[in-house]
């Protein structure tokens, strides 16, 4: 977190991670805009919220965490680091977050960096989680990335992370223009001309 950041959101503090600030008064107010723009991806999917599958430990993964502790869903997760995944399991405990097996999550999300660049490999297969009705990938690429192509092709409901970027973005404008409404559908139309 910033140090310039002087009264941090109870989000910033619960996740470490701030990524928008302003000004109020004689404080630099931040906070955390992950969790509405994932809440708002899932939400537009029309994601069940019963447990999900995240794959990654960073920054992007403990957002959806805090969005499943709002929404009382379960959280299997994974990692080609065990010793990560453990420690990110423990701290999901933490947060008051039930673990729950691969086998039973409805939604599938990718929180790591894999599909960026061509030939990465992809973070999670359709049989690791059997009962999947929704994918999520929290990056964004033109043509959407190979692996939302891949779960739409195997029968899920997928989107990449453009929907989650908007949202992010409305709640940063809110924060620094209070008296106006972020003009989503213009912010929406620069997002997906950008990723033709």
């Amino acid at each position: 977190m910033p140090k310039a950041i002087t009264r941090p959101s109870e989000r910033v503090q619960r996740l470490g991670a701030c990524n928008t600030f302003w000004g109020d008064d004689t404080a630099v107010v931040g906070d955390n805009t992950d969790v509405d723009g994932l809440k708002e991806a899932l939400r537009l999917l029309e994601a069940p919220t019963n447990a999900w599958l995240v794959a990654g430990t960073g920054g992007a993964a403990r957002a959806v965490v805090a969005a499943a502790r709002e929404a009382r869903a379960a959280v299997a997760v994974r990692s080609r680091d065990p010793s990560r995944r453990q420690a990110f399991e423990q701290w999901v405990k933490d947060q008051g977050v039930t673990l729950a097996r691969s086998a039973e999550c409805e939604v599938m999300i990718n929180a790591t960096p894999l599909g960026i660049h061509p030939g990465d490999h992809l973070p999670l297969a359709v049989d690791d989680a059997p009962e999947a009705q929704i994918a999520l990938d929290l990056i964004y690429a033109p043509g959407e990335t190979a692996w939302v192509r891949l779960m739409r092709q195997g029968g899920l409901r997928a989107a990449d992370g453009r929907a989650m970027l908007v949202a992010q973005g409305a709640q940063s404008f809110r924060r620094w223009f209070p008296d106006e409404e972020p003009p989503i559908e213009v912010m929406k139309a620069a997002v997906n001309d950008a990723l033709r």
